[in-house]
């Protein structure tokens, strides 16, 4: 009996978690931004809504990232839902309710754009949510707030000019049809668009060289 009681109540201690999660493309190239989405689940256990009105969380970026201006979906916005981040290279950043509000039903709640230099060396990112704090309508915290699984985001080179994951003959000729204007360039202004040396920076990088751009 004592064991199946241990077992009952960790099934519900279990169950009764809201969840913050971070989602976002699977790749980004050096260079470009990042729409990542914070989401949560769990607001409603046993089918008590929790009356969650504020969820907080952190996250470590790169020294080379910078975090844009966060914004709340749609529907939050017209609840006077309101998103705050902070520094860019450890992010902080909340959503909260501010006058009339309805309390967060499961959903995403805050949209994260992140910029990464052009000089970002290129790999896979892991982007763990930690400092996870959330409150009720009561002012009172929420207990049992956890990370969902641990969002990873794969840094692409910017010599990477179709984004395969793969430097080569490919993209020398995307650099070359974009200089001829045969097609159009696939890289930014920021990074110097199709010109004769990016070409040739695309061609150092597929013999096995550094890649120089911009």
């Amino acid at each position: 009996m004592r064991y199946l009681l241990s077992v009952l109540l960790l099934a519900f201690c279990l169950q009764a978690q809201v969840t913050v999660t971070l989602t976002g493309p699977a790749s980004v190239t050096a260079g470009g931004t990042a729409n990542l989405t914070v989401s949560i689940a769990g607001t409603t256990q046993a089918g008590v809504n929790q009356n969650i009105v504020g969820v907080q969380w952190s996250m470590t970026i790169p020294a080379t990232a910078t975090i844009g201006t966060c914004t709340v979906p749609t529907n939050l916005s017209a609840e006077n839902y309101q998103a705050f981040c902070g520094p860019a290279a450890s992010l902080a950043a909340e959503i909260i309710a501010s006058g009339t509000f309805t309390p967060l039903a499961d959903g995403a709640v805050a949209n994260v754009p992140l910029t990464f230099a052009t000089t970002q060396t290129p790999g896979t990112l892991a982007i763990p949510l930690t400092g996870l704090y959330a409150v009720n309508s009561s002012g009172t915290n929420v207990n049992g707030v956890v990370s969902g699984p641990v969002y990873s985001l794969k840094i692409l080179s910017i010599c990477d000019l179709n984004g395969d994951g793969i430097v080569n003959v490919a993209d020398v000729m995307l650099a070359i049809n974009g200089l001829i204007g045969t097609t159009t360039c696939p890289l930014s202004a920021v990074a110097g668009g199709c010109t004769l040396a990016n070409v040739v920076n695309e061609i150092i990088a597929v013999t096995g060289g550094t890649c120089k751009i911009p």
